[in-house]
């Protein structure tokens, strides 16, 4: 039951950025807002969808008519884009149809953002325990170009996972071994996606046996 109005823009009206009860609006048009639907509304004290709450809550906020526009996630309603006027008013077609548009491309906007941000949190949270795995883990293209490495890893090369990246994974394995390891790999498929190769691996102490899981992560370019 809560709306918060982060900003807005006001000519003649106080603003009305804060926090408002959803239930003080009427409660007619509140689930039509929730359905996804448009409210037009030419005279807030005199449409009956209004009339009863006009007094008490339109009539302090100057919303006297107004249009909103619903911003809908996963079929619920989270947002709104909302232009009121304080006298009556018959919104054009044109009117409306532009805040549509806004609304539809502002929201395009947002949403990709909440994406972004949301990726990059859950890309930090894998990186994090990632890091944490006494294993070597190590993610490289189907050419052997390294797109990432753990920490663990560097170690074993003696160096850092910022200088291995874009090294070439098969630099690292004895070349009479690396036949035997890309035929391996390269029986990856869909139905079949992991296996487990034991080869030899140049450490920054020398050749040691090494048991790897290795699983295809797509099966175009982007690699193991």
């Amino acid at each position: 039951d809560r709306e918060i109005v982060h900003r807005d823009y006001h000519n003649g009206l106080e603003s009305v950025a804060g926090i408002h009860k959803v239930s003080d609006y009427s409660g007619i048009t509140s689930k039509e807002v929730a359905t996804g639907k448009t409210v037009v509304n030419m005279d807030s004290k005199l449409d009956p969808r209004t009339a009863q709450d006009y007094e008490r809550t339109y009539a302090l906020t100057g919303e006297r008519s107004y249009v909103v526009v619903p911003m809908m996630r996963d079929n619920r309603w989270v947002a709104s884009l909302w232009a009121s006027d304080d006298v009556p008013r018959s919104w054009t077609n044109e009117e409306i149809s532009l805040l549509e548009t806004v609304a539809e491309r502002t929201w395009i906007v947002i949403e990709k953002l909440r994406i972004n941000v949301e990726l990059r949190e859950s890309e930090e949270r894998y990186r994090a325990v990632v890091e944490s795995q006494a294993e070597m883990l190590c993610r490289f293209k189907p050419d052997g170009t390294i797109r990432f490495v753990n920490e663990a890893y560097a170690r074993a090369r003696g160096t850092t996972a910022e200088k291995l990246i874009r090294n070439n994974f098969w630099e690292f394995i004895p070349e009479e071994d690396r036949p035997g390891v890309r035929a391996m790999l390269e029986s990856l498929t869909p139905e079949q996606p992991e296996t487990r190769i034991e080869n030899r691996f140049e450490t920054v102490e020398g050749e040691r046996w090494t048991l790897w899981t290795n699983r295809a992560l797509s099966f175009d370019e982007s690699g193991f």
